[in-house]
């Protein structure tokens, strides 16, 4: 009995202490964001999820309290793919208990070893760190299981014909996965992976900067930026339509450089361009603390001006009367 009451204790503890400690945090309880939904199946989905990287950065109570607010908040989808061990248990005792509030993307073909994350095809390594998974969350199934990785058409084509696919097969009929994923950030590896008609989920980056504008383009030429925005249709563009028309989710992640030529974009701007993209059901923010994760939450009710990509697309004329004169 002392063995069942202690890690009960415990977590009462963790709970009205975080509780507390965040309800404290001026401002957050106040935020009148509501979320919104979009289908994966017949799943729905925030349009705003989380990472796991926040949780790399606390211990096991400060955990359990942003959890708590990510969840107060709407939030119904999490990221574990590139989660060490350490972040994996934050979030298992984050979770304890209310499992069934959150919808877990987790990585199948990448396990960790001696600390570091490796890919592998190897149908045994990758079952052994999927069960430690399941294990530490304390659950039998991932909602989506994510192959991890694939980078070139070819790769994919060795994959469909190796014992490795029949290997995610059997998970998916066993329910350990209820659908199969992939993470790729290439644009002929994911169009022949897609239509292989077994791919669910599509984990893929999406940027105004990479996917809007080539890199030689002249942001000074309004006509030209008008002409852009109405005829884009680059392959990345048609990936989205194509997953659209074919119910394949897509989920990305704010682009944390903004570094990216020729035009920078607002946070805001970029997590508008991604859910306005043809197919994109969620955007993982990266939040690690209460202010972060507000500040995402502001697109819920941002202004139509604060989430315009378009403005940053048309550079000002320099103004003449301000131009420095030559030295005579």
């Amino acid at each position: 009995m002392k063995k069942l009451l202690l890690p009960l204790l415990a977590l009462l503890i963790a709970f009205f202490g975080c509780k507390s400690s965040i309800n404290d945090k001026a401002g957050f309880d106040s935020i009148d964001e509501h979320m919104e939904f979009r289908k994966m199946g017949d799943l729905d989905v925030g349009i705003i999820g989380i990472s796991s990287s926040g949780f790399a950065k606390m211990d096991t109570t400060e955990a359990y309290g942003f959890m708590d607010s990510v969840l107060r908040k709407g939030i119904n989808y999490i990221d574990l793919c590139g989660a060490d061990t350490a972040t994996l248990n934050n979030i298992a005792f984050a979770l304890k208990g209310r499992r069934n509030q959150m919808l877990i993307q987790g990585p199948i073909g990448n396990c960790w070893k001696d600390s570091r994350h490796t890919r592998t095809r190897d149908a045994k390594a990758c079952q052994a760190d999927l069960d430690d998974l399941l294990t530490r969350l304390g659950t039998g199934y991932l909602n989506v299981g994510m192959l991890e990785n694939i980078n070139s058409k070819a790769e994919w084509q060795k994959i469909m014909k190796s014992s490795y696919m029949k290997y995610l097969e059997q998970l998916k009929e066993e329910g350990k996965i209820k659908r199969l994923g992939l993470v790729c950030s290439n644009v002929d590896a994911a169009y022949a992976a897609l239509q292989s008609g077994i791919i669910e989920v599509l984990a893929f980056r999406v940027n105004p900067a990479t996917d809007l504008i080539p890199a030689d383009f002249d942001t000074e030429d309004s006509t030209a930026v008008a002409q852009l925005l109405a005829t884009a249709d680059t392959m990345r563009t048609r990936l989205y339509e194509y997953c659209k028309e074919y119910n394949i989710a897509i989920i990305t992640m704010y682009n944390n450089n903004g570094k990216a030529a020729p035009a920078k974009f607002s946070r805001m701007q970029q997590m508008h361009f991604a859910l306005t993209r043809p197919g994109v059901v969620s955007i993982l923010s990266n939040a690690s603390n209460i202010e972060e994760l507000a500040r995402d939450l502001h697109y819920l009710s941002a202004s139509d001006e604060e989430k315009d990509f378009t403005l940053e697309l048309i550079q000002p004329e320099p103004d003449e009367e301000n131009e420095p004169t030559s030295a005579k």
